[in-house]
């Protein structure tokens, strides 16, 4: 489940045997244009690698059988339809970095159809909650079939942290449960050998 794939089939009894090739009118070969020799600047002629000095060659689309096969082709796409949502917090690291964070999962729903979520203790989350699963229908319910819906609820750990270094106060965050570290304005940044623990 959840893995994108792009299928073509081919629809039973839908198939169609044309006689005529429009590639090659039915002649078996494509006409190949004669050629001039450019070593020998127009004095003679060298034989065609292509079409071995036939001026003509196999017609690629039939093969030389002057024959065609139609048929109506199936195309099945799954996808992927996402709904995310950040409960809104009031420090400055950025939400794209949150978004890609690991977090620790908080609730896991996975079924053929998933329920909102209803008096979480953050009023917002079962907001979105409610707001994802109706937009997800929604959207899909004209172009598509949900073979299968889930909806989870991370926890991402973030702590802010004041520093003080050579007289002026600033501020990283380290985030996500793989303590990843962001500094707005790093004070040494071209420094030797410098890390953050």
């Amino acid at each position: 489940m959840f893995q994108e794939d792009t299928r073509k089939l081919q629809v039973p009894h839908s198939s169609l045997v044309k006689v005529r090739c429009s590639s090659c009118s039915g002649t078996k070969r494509k006409a190949k244009q004669p050629r001039r020799c450019h070593l020998c600047s127009g004095s003679g002629r060298r034989r065609c690698s292509t079409c071995s000095g036939r001026g003509n060659k196999t017609c690629a689309t039939c093969k030389g059988e002057r024959k065609l096969e139609h048929f109506v082709q199936l195309v099945i796409m799954w996808k992927n339809s996402l709904f995310e949502f950040m409960s809104p917090h009031h420090l400055h690291c950025p939400k794209e970095l949150l978004a890609k964070a690991r977090g620790e999962n908080l609730f896991r729903d996975e079924n053929a159809t998933v329920y909102p979520i209803v008096d979480f203790p953050l009023q917002d989350i079962s907001l979105a909650s409610q707001r994802g699963i109706e937009e997800h229908s929604t959207m899909l319910a004209s172009r598509a079939r949900i073979l299968q819906q889930r909806q989870t609820i991370e926890l991402i750990p973030i702590t802010e942290v004041h520093y003080w270094y050579q007289g002026k106060t600033s501020v990283y965050y380290i985030y996500g449960t793989d303590h990843q570290v962001y500094v707005a304005d790093y004070p040494e940044r071209y420094c030797c050998g410098c890390t953050i623990l």
